[in-house]
């Protein structure tokens, strides 16, 4: 049978569609009803009709209340409903909830009862589409499972569970408060997660960490003992903080993946792989210890004072960064792997080119020469360079050759000039003259800089206000700058006025450079353009 979806989404199946909908979450409001916990069976169990108002267990569709109205215990025995819609025990129960089977809720789960939650081995699961609401109450409970394609899991405050199960792929992750899991944490999905809550790994004995592609949010490692076993490909959203406690990475790769800025604490610890796979910032605030490979495929590493070993090898590709602008001591030991670099490597000692070498590259083993090879841009500035060689050709200013380094690598005296470079592309001017004017003149106004080439300009003119536009210099190439003669706050560049005669339209391009130190700052606070009929 052939089944076309242009035919399915056409306009009379798009409104069978919507109106199954319709009358699905009509049908599931119509049915859905209130149970609340009476106690007047012959026994504490869910099972038993007569525990409930209305003489009635819960079902798949209700809301389950425990409130005053009756002090005695309940179970949720293996007879009892495997899922209900929203579980709300009150402040004013005083009785205690066991549960003796692995429950299920589609809404909120709140425990403020001032009895207690007794979960034995069973699994508490959120299994809806919608955002979930986790009010867990002072219990420890001994399974928290994550199981359908749901929105957010917000935690109000803390919860605290033995394990942790994230079990279905697409679902997201946890966006409010804290999880602490004394256990292990066992992710099968392979997409989804993240968000801005915290998992907080914390219990006294072994426990792993275990995922398969699902985006974790925050993660502090807390342990006061026992051993943190990592495995598989762990993507973090959010920051990775160790506080206390020791990790075997086993062959594990720790991965971050947000558009948006993230910590790295590493801790006195080993890891396997870390790999950088979005754009984001990733600062590394304590020294970082890998046994294999750091991969940067695309974003941004930021170290800063603090050492980076590799005991393998060292990429960074086309849209990746790393950077270390450190003024104390930092190390960057490169394993035997090497470096190769297709994207940006920018190190110098982050005070403005002046003062000690802080940025020491060195080998994990002494003597040993490492390789840097790749067609990417190193801009090493003030740094303090041994037992490195390669093929790519490395030029540092400013910097330290400690020895055993391959002629590759050149040592210059000199500070790298003017390479940060920005630019401002003006709105269009219309002189109104319908012949076309003449251009004379460009005037920036600015503070006295007194060194030259900072501040370039390019003028294009069209006759129609949409262009085309040719920014070009004094020859009418692309190639070729109008730039001022310094010595005052006012510049101004005389215009070519064979590239742009008789043109009503014109617009400017200014470019403003630095040296690698950013000890120069030009500005430009305005500008005047001179023309004549």
């Amino acid at each position: 049978m052939e089944f076309c979806f242009k035919k399915c989404f056409s306009g009379r199946y798009l409104f069978l569609v919507a109106l199954f909908f319709a009358l699905f979450f009509i049908s599931r409001n119509v049915s859905a009803a209130t149970r609340t916990w009476d106690g007047e069976g012959a026994t504490n169990n869910w099972s038993e009709a007569a525990n409930w108002s209305g003489n009635v267990v819960p079902g798949s569709s209700d809301t389950v209340i425990f409130s005053a109205s009756s002090t005695v215990s309940s179970t949720w025995d293996s007879a009892g409903p495997a899922q209900i819609i929203t579980l709300n025990v009150q402040s004013n129960y005083s009785g205690n909830l066991t549960l003796a089977r692995d429950v299920a809720v589609s809404g909120d789960w709140t425990f403020a009862g001032s009895g207690s939650l007794i979960t034995q081995t069973s699994t508490l699961k959120f299994v809806s589409y919608f955002p979930q609401n986790f009010t867990a109450g002072p219990v420890n409970y001994y399974a928290i499972e994550m199981a359908k394609s749901s929105d957010y899991l917000n935690i109000q405050g803390q919860a605290t569970t033995t394990n942790l199960i994230v079990s279905n792929s697409n679902i997201s992750g946890i966006n409010s408060g804290t999880l602490n899991v004394t256990g292990n944490v066992s992710i099968t999905a392979t997409s989804g997660g993240g968000g801005t809550g915290t998992i907080n790994i914390n219990g006294s004995s072994d426990q792993t960490l275990s995922s398969a592609g699902w985006w974790l949010p925050n993660v502090t490692i807390n342990k006061p003992s026992g051993i943190l076993y990592l495995s598989g490909t762990i993507p973090v959203e959010k920051n990775w903080t160790w506080q206390s406690g020791v990790i075997n990475p086993q062959t594990s790769t720790l991965k971050f993946v947000s558009y948006f800025p993230q910590n790295f604490t590493a801790g006195p610890v080993n890891y396997y792989n870390v790999t950088l796979e979005k754009s984001s910032v990733v600062s590394v605030v304590s020294n970082m210890n890998i046994l294999n490979n750091l991969n940067i495929l695309s974003g941004y590493l930021f170290q800063a004072g603090y050492n980076v070993q590799v005991n393998n090898a060292i990429t960074v590709n086309q849209n990746g960064i790393w950077q270390n602008y450190s003024t104390s001591t930092s190390y960057v030991y490169v394993g035997s792997g090497g470096v190769t670099n297709n994207g940006f490597i920018d190190f110098n000692n982050g005070n403005s080119c002046t003062g000690a070498n802080t940025v020491l590259i060195r080998s994990t083993s002494p003597g040993v020469m490492r390789s840097w090879s790749g067609s990417g841009t190193f801009r090493m500035q003030s740094i303090d360079v041994k037992d490195q060689g390669g093929a790519a050709t490395i030029v540092v200013a400013q910097g330290t050759n400690s020895g055993n380094n391959g002629s590759n690598w050149t040592f210059d005296n000199n500070p790298l000039t003017y390479i940060y470079k920005s630019n401002l592309t003006s709105s269009v001017f219309d002189s109104q003259i319908t012949g076309g004017a003449s251009l004379n003149s460009i005037m920036f106004q600015s503070t006295g800089i007194g060194v030259t080439n900072l501040v370039k300009f390019q003028v294009a003119s069209s006759n129609a206000s949409s262009g085309p536009w040719l920014f070009v210099g004094p020859d009418g190439t692309n190639v070729t700058y109008y730039i001022p003669s310094y010595g005052g706050v006012d510049y101004v560049v005389s215009i070519n006025p064979t590239q742009h005669n008789n043109k009503r339209y014109f617009r400017y391009k200014i470019f403003l450079e630095t040296d690698t130190c950013r000890s120069i700052s030009p500005k430009v606070r305005g500008v005047i353009i001179n023309w004549g009929a």
